[in-house]
Formats: C-alpha cells, structure tokens, sequence
C-alpha cells in the first residue's frame, strides 16, 4: 500500500545542483550503485565517464536519503558532431533539431528516482517534479532547447511531453524502446500540486561547487 509523505517532509526536500569534481560527491557513488546494474539487467554496459562528463548533477534529497538524479550538461549544437552525447541520435532528428536553427541547449540525462520515492509508493510523483526543475535550467540559462532521450517502454517519454517535449524519432538504445526527444519551449506540470512544489524547490535552489565551501541559495 502506498504512504503518504507528510506535508512537513515535503518542506524538508532539499533542490541541490553540483558542479566541479563530481568522482568523489555522493551523487556519483549513488549513481554507480544504480544505474550500471540497470543497464546491466538490459544486457548492455555503460562506464563512468558517462556521469563524469557531466556539467550539473541536480539531486533531491530528505534527510540526507537521494529522492531522485538528474543529470545536465550543456553543448554549443552548431558543433554536435563532436559530443558523444549526439552519436545515438538518429539523422532523422539530427536533421530536424538543425532545421530548427538551436544554438545553445542543453540535455537531461540519467534520469533516475528512488524506488523507495517512486509515485507507486509514495502518491508523490518526484519524477515530474525533477523535470520540472530540470527544464528550469533551460529557462534560467535563455538556451535554445532541452534535449532528452526518454524510454518509451516505461512512462518516462509521456511524463516529457506533458512539460513541452515533442518527440523527433524513436529507436532502440541499450535494448530498449526509446523517444528522441526536443523541448523548446518548457511547460508547467498540468497538475497543480506537481507545478506547485516544482516552483517550491525551486525558489530553495542550492548550487553547490565540489571541492570549495562556498555554497549559496539561488
């Protein structure tokens, strides 16, 4: 049976977002516990310098437990060709993203909730509300686009679309049905409650850089 979480440790969530030297930050060692053996159980194989290479690593936390991960990183799209990150984007989207004229963007991956906060047990969906924050980025930073690459065997690329995602072409990626996917202009969750904690942690943003002590709330 799902439990409820009470309206007082909805207010303790914390919105953390880390630069710097993430191999030694707990979300990195959070990440190697989960997400390898995922793709593990898909038959597939990933390193670390998929979560290394990344710009952002946006966490919630309570009590110090990791809610959920999401993972940000920026690309001048002018010069795709040279990130990894575009190699597994079909030329069909390739081709439609460019007609688009983007410059700056940005590309949400990892996306990961705990499944002890999973909507299925929690009757909170932390999914769309580190969606929600993560598109925030895109705002505050005027890019041209988001850019994901969503599973469409599980509800992930319709929880993108309710926020503004089209999708541009699927494909098979690690053994799974997947949604390439471009969000240009970034939608509040349909749901009030959804849109109205997004906006919440949002305002109580934390950017933390590893390996210095400066720490400030946006």
């Amino acid at each position: 049976m799902r439990s409820r979480i009470s309206e007082l440790e909805l207010r303790r969530v914390r919105y953390q977002i880390f630069t710097g030297d993430l191999r030694h930050h707990f979300s990195f060692q959070y990440w190697k516990n989960h997400w390898p053996q995922l793709v593990e159980g898909l038959n597939s194989s990933i390193d670390d310098q998929e979560f290394l290479r990344q710009d952002k690593a946006t966490v919630l936390t309570l009590d110090q437990n990791v809610i959920g991960i999401h993972l940000l990183s920026e690309y001048d799209f002018s010069q795709f060709d040279k990130y990894d990150y575009f190699k597994d984007f079909p030329a069909p989207a390739i081709a439609k993203l460019q007609e688009l004229g983007l410059k700056r963007v940005q590309a949400l991956q990892y996306f990961m909730i705990d499944e002890k906060y999973s909507v299925a047990n929690t009757l909170v969906n932390f999914g769309a509300i580190i969606g929600g924050l993560s598109l925030n980025h895109q705002t505050e930073s005027k890019l041209s686009a988001s850019l994901t690459i969503a599973r469409t065997d599980i509800p992930v690329a319709n929880l993108a679309k309710k926020h503004g995602f089209e999708e541009l072409a699927t494909a098979t990626l690690h053994n799974v049905s997947v949604a390439f996917m471009v969000c240009l202009k970034p939608k509040p969750n349909p749901k009030e409650e959804i849109a109205r904690w997004t906006d919440y942690y949002w305002a109580r943003r934390e950017k933390i850089h590893v390996g210095s002590s400066n720490r400030k709330v946006a």
